[in-house]
């Protein structure tokens, strides 16, 4: 993820190359611990062993095709669309947004 990231702002061109890195490392890290955990739970427990490589090559292309659409969007619109499209935290997402003098 480092590398990809800094050699890809290395090859663009850009003045500041760990830019991008400082800025998505870490909504991309926690994204990735969250979808590869929830990818490999189900890969163990319900898809059948001759099929896993399959599975995880799949899982894998879709990963790397979000990583690449991170590259070129808002990292706080990204992460917060992702976590609301999960059923289970997406119920914290919209607490944080209201102002306490909203009436």
């Amino acid at each position: 993820l480092i590398h990809s990231t800094a050699g890809l702002s290395l090859l663009d061109g850009e003045e500041d190359i760990l830019k991008d890195l400082r800025e998505k490392f870490w909504p991309t890290y926690k994204s990735g611990v969250v979808c590869w955990t929830l990818i490999q739970m189900v890969n163990f427990s319900l898809v059948p062993p001759y099929i896993r490589t399959t599975y995880i090559g799949l899982c894998a292309f879709l990963w790397t095709t979000f990583l690449c659409y991170i590259r070129n969007r808002d990292i706080e619109q990204v992460t917060s669309q992702l976590l609301a499209a999960l059923p289970f935290m997406g119920s914290r997402q919209g607490s944080g947004n209201e102002g306490p003098d909203k009436r």
